[in-house]
């Protein structure tokens, strides 16, 4: 695309979102027969940009039955980016939906509970975003200026005169007709729509169909805290324009200053950013304006109305503080909490984590494997209690949905809603409300990315362990306690996890270029086996040379002893019949040796029995002979294929062979 197209459809899209219609009262009333959307409440506009949710049946997918159990799972389009509060999502939706229907919810106050960095502020700016999507009715004056309160037309109706009316010729149910006229528009009435008879005319009123804007503060608005000292009830309901005082007088409405959140916020939302560290004071008027659609200005102007929704968040620490005050039930009847706890999921927080990479100047291809599910390993078994019934690595695993072995399934608390249960009796609430954060965890991916002198920009898991370590051990946040329980687990479940999953990608890279030895090694097993078995001799297939039984028993020996295999007999028989099965469904041809998990285990173990041989070949040093070099580079370049940089390929190397005795690698 041309830079005169993208500035071409730039311009023609900011136009559509800015496009300002102006049309009749009558028009409107005309219109809302057929478009209920032009006087929707915020919540059915909400939940219309929200979009129709994708309902998962959780019991057809193993990983989310084993989290969720059996249940429909609702996702939704505008929350497909925030991963880890599926739950919380599906229960703010449903509050939408009632409050939508003119329930009792319409009257509350959604208040996202959560502890720092659980995606409350994320969700709350997305709810901005979405009222955003769709245009609203604003009352107007003759000449088209618009209502100070952003007030709806249907203000100027009465439930009691004009509501049956409204429904028969326009569609309009009474309970859209439950706001008051706003002061600006009755002066107007009174002042210039209405003549010396007494005759009013409400036709001379218009109306603008126009988008809500975050950056005009039109039907959207966000609150921020103060204190005792300079927060009043003005940053909610407007004040005094003390510049205008003189001409109209203080109980004119052309003398005062429409700039109160509620005010802003009407036929949209307010975001009352950690609403409960505001003075009790100022949250007066949001009984008002939340429980009968309207609120008192600072001066005798009338009543203001409000047809939006308001909602805060904050952590808990903040809520427990006012909840536990009794002087506040009126408030607390009117909050409905929804939890935002952190991610337990160690996929979605990897994710989030790839996430944040992908919004910065870093490149998640210079991101090793295992780096980000080493830190997620260790951030989410702070935010879990310690179990009795099993390690921290298998509660972990629970909560990705992951399966578990025989062993762990013998544990009732190897599921979910038995770790919850066990949870909520030891803290007395439901775990992921507390421990390392992501904003926490940002920080430990910074300092991977930017730890290597020799290669900034690219992380790696080596130095994300030890910079998990660091962080925990200087905190000050955390409690001696928790940081001997966070670098146990690390030491004694998350460096062994890391390591079998490097021994797995070296081997791997080996075994990639060793494929025609591993066949060929595979047929002469079976050859010397179907001969073993059926007690006859053969031919050694190098040197052609007799062999005895006992000879092939000495040479299959060689290949079996390095797995362990403890019943040869059993185990050529196995093969044996394995293998003739496989051929005889197959023209005659022998399995491959990768295809055959039993004999791919002991070839493996064959490969790599000697150390001598297999070690040195992870040096990156110049004493390597030209064959041994030849196979270093093509470790490396399979080792590249994985994912990781040749710098991080010498790193990871060092650390596997200094590790080898730590773990007791074979």
């Amino acid at each position: 695309m041309s830079a005169e197209n993208f500035l071409a459809n730039k311009s023609q899209t900011y136009q559509s979102r800015h496009k300002k219609e102006r049309i009749s009262i009558a028009e409107f009333l005309e219109r809302c027969k057929d478009d209920p959307m032009l006087y929707a409440s915020p919540y059915t506009r909400l939940l219309k940009a929200i979009g129709k949710a994708e309902l998962v049946d959780t019991s057809s997918d193993p990983k989310l039955q084993n989290i969720y159990g059996n249940i429909i799972l609702p996702r939704y389009p505008a929350f497909k980016e925030f991963y880890g509060v599926e739950l919380p999502i599906a229960e703010l939706v449903a509050f939408l939906t009632h409050a939508e229907q003119g329930l009792e919810e319409s009257k509350q106050i959604p208040y996202l509970l959560g502890p720092v960095g659980s995606g409350k502020s994320s969700v709350a700016e997305r709810l901005k975003e979405l009222i955003e999507e769709f245009p609203v009715a604003i009352l107007c004056d003759a000449e088209g200026n618009t209502s100070p309160f952003f007030e709806s037309p249907l203000g100027l109706f009465d439930k009691n005169t004009d509501g049956e009316d409204l429904e028969e010729n326009f569609n309009i149910h009474p309970r859209f007709l439950r706001y008051p006229m706003s002061p600006w528009a009755v002066q107007l009435l009174a002042d210039e729509y209405t003549d010396a008879e007494g005759n009013s005319d409400f036709s001379k009123f218009t109306v603008k169909i126009i988008y809500p804007s975050q950056d005009k503060q039109r039907c959207v608005a966000k609150v921020e805290p103060g204190d005792e000292n300079n927060q009043d009830i003005s940053s909610l309901v407007g004040q005094l324009d003390l510049r205008h005082v003189d001409v109209y007088g203080q109980s004119d409405i052309r003398a005062y200053e429409a700039s109160g959140g509620l005010n802003r916020a009407n036929q949209g939302v307010m975001d009352f950013v950690e609403m409960f560290k505001a003075p009790l004071k100022v949250l007066h008027p949001l009984l008002t304006a939340t429980q009968e659609g309207k609120y008192n200005g600072t001066e005798a102007i009338g009543n203001i109305p409000f047809q939006g929704m308001v909602f805060a968040h904050s952590n808990e620490s903040e809520w427990e503080s006012f909840s536990s005050n009794t002087n506040n039930e009126a408030f607390l009847d009117r909050v409905k909490v929804i939890k935002f706890p952190y991610c337990l999921d160690r996929d979605d927080e990897v994710n989030i984590y790839k996430q944040y990479i992908k919004n910065s100047g870093l490149d998640l291809k210079n991101c090793a494997p295992h780096t980000l599910e080493i830190l997620a390993n260790m951030t989410i078994a702070s935010r879990l209690t310690e179990t009795n019934h099993s390690t921290n690595m298998i509660k972990i695993r629970a909560y990705a949905g992951e399966p578990v072995t025989e062993t762990e399934a013998a544990s009732k608390a190897a599921k979910v809603p038995d770790y919850q249960a066990e949870a909520k009796e030891k803290i007395g609430r439901a775990e992921g409300m507390s421990g390392i954060g992501p904003r926490a965890a940002y920080k430990m991916l910074s300092k991977a990315f930017n730890h290597d002198l020799e290669e900034i920009g690219a992380a790696n898991p080596v130095h994300m362990l030890a910079i998990i370590q660091t962080e925990i051990m200087g905190s000050d946040t955390i409690k001696e306690e928790e940081k001997e329980r966070l670098i146990s687990f690390l030491d004694g479940e998350v460096k062994p996890e890391f390591f079998a999953a490097v021994d797995k990608d070296i081997k791997s890279s080996f075994l990639e270029k060793s494929d025609e030895y591993g066949q060929n090694k595979f047929e002469q097993y079976l050859y010397y086996a179907e001969k073993w078995v059926d007690e006859k001799t053969a031919k050694d297939r190098d040197t052609h040379e007799p062999m005895s039984r006992s000879d092939m028993d000495d040479w299959m020996s060689l290949i079996e002893k390095p797995a362990g295999v403890a019943n040869p007999k059993d185990f050529r028989d196995k093969i044996v019949r394995h293998a003739l099965r496989y051929a005889a469904n197959h023209d005659n041809q022998y399995p491959h040796w990768m295809e055959f998990e039993d004999m791919k285990e002991v070839i493996e173990k064959s490969l790599f029995s000697n150390l001598d041989d297999f070690l040195p070949l992870l040096s990156f040093d110049s004493t390597l002979s030209e064959e041994q070099e030849e196979r270093h580079e093509a470790y490396v370049t399979q080792m590249e294929k994985l994912g990781y940089t040749k710098r991080q390929v010498k790193i990871i190397s060092a650390w596997y062979v200094k590790s080898r005795k730590s773990y007791n690698a074979s």
